[in-house]
């Protein structure tokens, strides 16, 4: 009985592991997106100039389900964007800063969309 159990739920919960993952690699940017926001707000017409490398780290570690998954490509642009890619759970994910007033608000976009969190699914 068990058995029969776990078959039919393991596939339900083996779709879900990549959104549960990017949802950790977009929580794992939150240092980033901060010290983003103050440079935007502080100096406007000035470039971004931060190692993605020293401000969001490479690998999720995941205790409850016994796994690693890598972030291969992490990278800051100069107006802000965070650019992530894991090859791992075939995620691309990209988080865009928009300037209102004194603030800064993020939107979250990627590929493909059942990889991602529900954050970042466009809706149209």
């Amino acid at each position: 009985m068990l058995g029969i159990l776990f078959s039919v739920s393991y596939p339900a919960i083996n779709h879900y592991r990549p959104a549960q993952f990017a949802t950790q690699m977009v929580f794992m940017t939150k240092n980033a997106q901060s010290e983003i926001a103050k440079l935007l707000i502080n100096r406007r017409d000035k470039p971004i100039l931060l190692d993605a490398h020293l401000l969001i780290e490479e690998n999720l570690d995941n205790k409850y389900l016994n796994e690693d998954v890598k972030i291969d490509f992490r990278y800051i642009t100069k107006s802000g964007k965070i650019i992530l890619y894991s090859k791992q759970i075939e995620v691309f994910i990209e988080l865009t800063p928009y300037i209102n007033n004194k603030s800064v608000t993020w939107f979250c976009k990627g590929h493909p969309i059942k990889n991602l969190p529900g954050d970042c699914r466009e809706t149209s």
